[in-house]
Protein backbone atom coordinates (compact mmCIF):
# COMPACT_ATOMS: atom_id res chain seq x y z
CA UNK A 1 0.00 0.00 0.00
CA UNK A 2 2.72 2.78 0.58
CA UNK A 3 4.48 2.02 -3.10
CA UNK A 4 1.21 2.71 -4.12
CA UNK A 5 0.84 6.05 -2.12
CA UNK A 6 4.23 6.92 -2.76
CA UNK A 7 3.61 6.33 -6.44
CA UNK A 8 0.79 8.85 -6.38
CA UNK A 9 2.58 10.92 -4.41
CA UNK A 10 5.48 11.31 -6.59
CA UNK A 11 3.36 11.95 -9.82
CA UNK A 12 1.10 14.54 -7.79
CA UNK A 13 4.63 16.68 -7.32
CA UNK A 14 5.90 15.64 -10.54
CA UNK A 15 2.60 17.45 -12.11
CA UNK A 16 3.21 20.12 -9.92
CA UNK A 17 6.68 20.56 -10.36
CA UNK A 18 5.98 20.68 -14.32
CA UNK A 19 3.12 23.46 -13.99
CA UNK A 20 5.44 25.51 -11.12
CA UNK A 21 8.42 25.36 -13.69
CA UNK A 22 6.64 26.98 -16.31
CA UNK A 23 4.73 29.70 -13.82
CA UNK A 24 7.89 30.69 -12.56
CA UNK A 25 9.91 30.95 -15.75
CA UNK A 26 6.83 33.20 -17.05
CA UNK A 27 7.51 35.11 -14.32
CA UNK A 28 10.71 36.01 -14.90
CA UNK A 29 10.65 36.67 -18.64
CA UNK A 30 10.96 40.34 -20.35
CA UNK A 31 11.82 42.09 -16.81
CA UNK A 32 14.11 45.19 -17.69
CA UNK A 33 16.06 46.41 -14.70
CA UNK A 34 13.35 48.84 -13.23
CA UNK A 35 10.80 45.98 -12.71
CA UNK A 36 13.30 43.41 -11.58
CA UNK A 37 14.28 45.68 -8.42
CA UNK A 38 11.00 46.91 -8.11
CA UNK A 39 9.75 47.19 -4.42
CA UNK A 40 6.51 48.64 -2.90
CA UNK A 41 6.48 48.68 0.91
CA UNK A 42 8.33 46.25 2.78
CA UNK A 43 7.71 43.57 -0.44
CA UNK A 44 10.82 41.92 -1.84
CA UNK A 45 11.97 42.67 -5.23
CA UNK A 46 11.63 40.10 -7.91
CA UNK A 47 15.48 39.18 -8.43
CA UNK A 48 15.75 38.72 -4.61
CA UNK A 49 12.82 36.42 -4.07
CA UNK A 50 13.63 34.21 -7.42
CA UNK A 51 17.39 33.81 -5.92
CA UNK A 52 15.56 33.13 -1.99
CA UNK A 53 13.64 30.52 -3.58
CA UNK A 54 15.82 28.62 -5.86
CA UNK A 55 18.75 28.05 -3.81
CA UNK A 56 16.57 26.54 -1.45
CA UNK A 57 15.54 24.29 -3.42
CA UNK A 58 18.89 23.67 -4.75
CA UNK A 59 20.34 23.32 -1.45
CA UNK A 60 17.34 20.96 -0.69
CA UNK A 61 17.26 18.59 -3.60
CA UNK A 62 20.85 18.31 -4.79
CA UNK A 63 22.78 18.51 -0.90
CA UNK A 64 20.42 17.43 1.75
CA UNK A 65 18.72 14.45 -0.27
CA UNK A 66 21.82 13.52 -2.67
CA UNK A 67 24.75 14.18 -0.99
CA UNK A 68 25.59 16.47 -4.42
CA UNK A 69 27.18 20.42 -4.41
CA UNK A 70 24.47 22.56 -5.28
CA UNK A 71 23.86 23.75 -8.83
CA UNK A 72 24.99 27.43 -8.15
CA UNK A 73 28.26 26.27 -7.38
CA UNK A 74 29.11 23.01 -9.62
CA UNK A 75 27.67 24.90 -12.47
CA UNK A 76 29.56 28.46 -11.58
CA UNK A 77 26.40 30.77 -11.01
CA UNK A 78 27.94 31.51 -7.89
CA UNK A 79 30.84 33.38 -9.87
CA UNK A 80 28.76 34.31 -12.66
CA UNK A 81 26.03 35.87 -10.57
CA UNK A 82 28.27 37.21 -7.45
CA UNK A 83 26.30 34.66 -5.07
CA UNK A 84 27.84 34.78 -1.91
CA UNK A 85 29.86 31.66 -0.92
CA UNK A 86 28.00 30.27 1.53
CA UNK A 87 24.10 30.67 -0.90
CA UNK A 88 22.02 30.82 1.76
CA UNK A 89 19.61 33.77 1.01
CA UNK A 90 16.72 33.33 3.62
CA UNK A 91 16.45 35.91 6.82
CA UNK A 92 18.19 38.83 5.16
CA UNK A 93 16.72 41.81 6.84
CA UNK A 94 14.62 44.16 4.38
CA UNK A 95 17.27 46.46 3.84
CA UNK A 96 19.90 43.66 2.97
CA UNK A 97 17.28 42.19 0.38
CA UNK A 98 16.43 45.58 -1.12
CA UNK A 99 19.95 45.83 -1.94
CA UNK A 100 20.80 42.38 -3.29
CA UNK A 101 21.39 42.66 -7.21
CA UNK A 102 21.78 39.42 -9.15
CA UNK A 103 22.74 40.32 -13.06
CA UNK A 104 23.07 39.25 -15.93
CA UNK A 105 19.65 38.08 -15.39
CA UNK A 106 19.62 35.55 -17.98
CA UNK A 107 22.23 33.55 -16.05
CA UNK A 108 19.64 33.64 -13.27
CA UNK A 109 16.76 32.72 -15.41
CA UNK A 110 18.89 29.54 -16.47
CA UNK A 111 20.20 28.98 -13.13
CA UNK A 112 15.84 28.59 -11.95
CA UNK A 113 15.22 26.43 -15.07
CA UNK A 114 18.32 24.08 -14.27
CA UNK A 115 17.58 24.17 -9.97
CA UNK A 116 13.61 23.63 -11.50
CA UNK A 117 14.94 20.48 -13.57
CA UNK A 118 16.87 18.44 -11.49
CA UNK A 119 13.81 18.31 -9.21
CA UNK A 120 12.23 17.27 -11.38
CA UNK A 121 14.75 14.44 -12.39
CA UNK A 122 15.16 13.86 -8.26
CA UNK A 123 11.71 13.02 -8.85
CA UNK A 124 11.35 10.81 -12.02
CA UNK A 125 14.65 9.03 -10.40
CA UNK A 126 14.72 8.34 -6.78
CA UNK A 127 13.43 4.97 -5.64
CA UNK A 128 10.29 4.99 -3.39
CA UNK A 129 12.90 3.78 -0.59
CA UNK A 130 14.29 7.22 -1.13
CA UNK A 131 11.66 9.64 -1.29
CA UNK A 132 10.63 8.13 1.83
CA UNK A 133 13.52 8.38 4.05
CA UNK A 134 12.81 9.91 7.09
CA UNK A 135 14.92 13.11 7.66
CA UNK A 136 15.75 14.30 11.60
CA UNK A 137 14.89 17.66 12.67
CA UNK A 138 13.69 18.71 9.19
CA UNK A 139 12.54 21.97 7.94
CA UNK A 140 8.56 21.65 6.83
CA UNK A 141 7.91 25.03 6.59
CA UNK A 142 8.35 28.25 8.76
CA UNK A 143 5.73 27.00 10.90
CA UNK A 144 7.26 23.45 11.29
CA UNK A 145 11.13 24.15 11.22
CA UNK A 146 11.76 21.30 13.48
CA UNK A 147 10.45 17.71 12.81
CA UNK A 148 10.97 14.19 11.54
CA UNK A 149 9.21 13.63 8.05
CA UNK A 150 10.14 11.78 4.99
CA UNK A 151 11.92 13.43 2.10
CA UNK A 152 8.83 13.65 -0.02
CA UNK A 153 7.10 15.73 2.69
CA UNK A 154 10.09 17.94 2.84
CA UNK A 155 9.83 18.55 -0.30
CA UNK A 156 6.59 19.31 -0.61
CA UNK A 157 7.01 21.97 1.58
CA UNK A 158 9.92 23.30 0.15
CA UNK A 159 7.37 23.65 -3.12
CA UNK A 160 4.85 24.88 -1.16
CA UNK A 161 6.84 27.88 0.08
CA UNK A 162 8.06 28.43 -3.80
CA UNK A 163 4.69 28.60 -4.64
CA UNK A 164 3.98 31.38 -2.54
CA UNK A 165 6.83 33.26 -3.30
CA UNK A 166 5.95 32.77 -7.08
CA UNK A 167 2.40 34.36 -6.06
CA UNK A 168 4.39 37.28 -5.13
CA UNK A 169 6.56 37.41 -7.96
CA UNK A 170 3.09 37.85 -9.67
CA UNK A 171 1.76 40.32 -7.69
CA UNK A 172 4.61 42.65 -8.42
CA UNK A 173 4.12 42.05 -12.05
CA UNK A 174 0.35 43.35 -11.71
CA UNK A 175 1.39 46.06 -10.03
CA UNK A 176 3.87 46.82 -12.62
CA UNK A 177 1.16 46.67 -15.01
CA UNK A 178 3.27 43.75 -16.67
CA UNK A 179 1.27 40.39 -17.73
CA UNK A 180 -0.04 38.31 -14.91
CA UNK A 181 -0.36 34.26 -13.85
CA UNK A 182 -1.75 32.18 -16.77
CA UNK A 183 -5.10 31.61 -16.15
Amino acid sequence: MQQAATQEARQLMIDTMDQTKDHLLQALEDLSEQQRYFQSGTGNHIAYTAVHMMTGLDRTVNTLFQDKPQIWEAKGYREKLGFEPDGRYAGLTHEQAAAFRVEPWGELVNYVREVLDSVLDYLNNASDEDLNTEMKDARIDSFRPHVDASRLRVLRGRVTHVSMHMGELYAVRGFLGLKGSPV
